[in-house]
């Protein structure tokens, strides 16, 4: 919001362009128009952070927007959605520029097919974004697609560990692992595995799970550092698939399990997990889990660390750490295949809304943040 207060209107004003001397008695200008009514379709897991970013621009820019949300939020959506119908009607504004879709993923192509959206931003899994993509192709509505990731963080060899101990720890567990720029793959030089890989695993024994919407008095724990998944749909699964990494000469030497919360029967809680030895090659270090798993992959030189961060289909985001930045960035950061790099940090780049935010490879196509969202709205002539 402090962006576009500051620079919106900026970037969205006629622009005045050079010509050439064949065209020097003329002048050139471009032109950003409303594109009318936009779509997005957002994801559960920062459901109201999520639908703001695209809400606000659309707006700005002078269009109305219809948001799907997930059918797991479809409470806390509809209450974010009828305070920003609020803010509008208070403002002076029709608060039916903002309208809501609480619908299941099946039935949304009434949407993403329709003929008068001009524009949809989708934010989600690769599989789900592949079929917003080609319903579009049917009226070639312009897609925008933020989709999973595999984000890597590389710990170079002299790292500081009990400096960065803690984002380490806050990349592989935060908001319990449903984090797209999340820290999916620890890969970490084999003169430090040791002890970084008994670090997280003394750390992650010692997370406290449950809610933090419940009181003291009620038999909860006053502070917890983990929460519970969105649901517990795909515990086979993971449990499946880190039986499968053991099975291969992986260790998980803390968690591993679904946990049973002693007060809330339906909690869907799975164990702040870490697992180490794990190939680069295999299902855990290649597919989105999307869950509280720290993956630990060790290396033994730079050009192997690139490899192996570059070695999944996804090019979300990255993290660097080391005692020297500018050999992070030199030696590895430009190497990566990704759409943003942190050095000696996590995911920053998301906190930056002067930075265009977004993937390459099967992370998705298009560009959130600085004037690249608003303009997404606008139509050029």
């Amino acid at each position: 919001m402090d962006w576009l207060v500051n620079w919106g209107e900026y970037y969205l004003k006629p622009e005045s362009r050079s010509t050439n001397w064949m065209l020097v008695y003329k002048s050139a200008k471009v032109y950003y128009e409303p594109l009318g009514v936009v779509a997005a379709i957002v994801s559960w897991n920062y459901p109201l952070h999520n639908a703001w970013s695209p809400i606000l621009a659309a707006l700005f820019a002078g269009n109305g927007i219809i948001v799907k949300c997930s059918e797991h939020v479809i409470w806390s959506t509809q209450w974010y959605i009828s305070a920003i119908k609020e803010c509008l009607r208070v403002c002076g504004q029709n608060p039916e520029l903002v309208q809501l879709v609480c619908c299941y993923p099946d039935e949304a192509e009434v949407l993403t097919r329709s003929p008068w959206i001009r524009h949809i931003t989708f934010i989600g899994s690769e599989i789900v974004g592949r079929k917003v993509a080609l319903a579009a192709t049917e009226h070639l509505t312009p897609v925008t697609l933020e989709l999973g990731g595999k984000d890597p963080a590389i710990v170079m060899p002299a790292t500081d560990i009990k400096q960065y101990a803690s984002i380490w720890m806050r990349g592989l567990f935060q908001n319990a692992g449903q984090n797209c720029i999340g820290i999916e793959r620890l890969i970490v030089h084999s003169s430090q595995y040791d002890e970084i890989y008994s670090m997280i695993v003394e750390r992650a024994k010692q997370l406290r799970l449950g809610t933090a919407l419940s009181q003291p008095n009620d038999g909860f724990i006053p502070t917890v550092d983990v929460g519970a998944m969105i649901s517990s749909d795909r515990f086979n699964d993971l449990e499946r698939v880190l039986e499968t990494a053991i099975n291969h000469g992986a260790t998980v030497d803390a968690g591993g399990v679904r946990w049973k919360h002693p007060y809330l029967e339906h909690g869907s809680y799975f164990s702040p997990t870490v697992v180490g030895n794990v190939a680069p090659d295999s299902e855990l270090a290649q597919r989105e889990m999307f869950a509280p798993i720290a993956t630990i992959i060790k290396y033994e030189t730079l050009e192997e660390a690139i490899a192996i961060a570059n070695g999944t289909r996804y090019g979300l985001g990255a993290s660097v750490f080391g005692p020297d930045q500018e050999h992070c960035v030199n030696k590895i950061a430009k190497h990566l295949q990704c759409g943003m790099v942190s050095i000696n940090d996590f995911a920053v780049f998301y906190l930056n809304q002067d930075l265009p935010f977004g993937g390459v490879k099967m992370s998705g196509y298009g560009r959130f943040g600085t004037y690249a969202l608003p303009r997404l709205f606008l139509t050029i002539w």
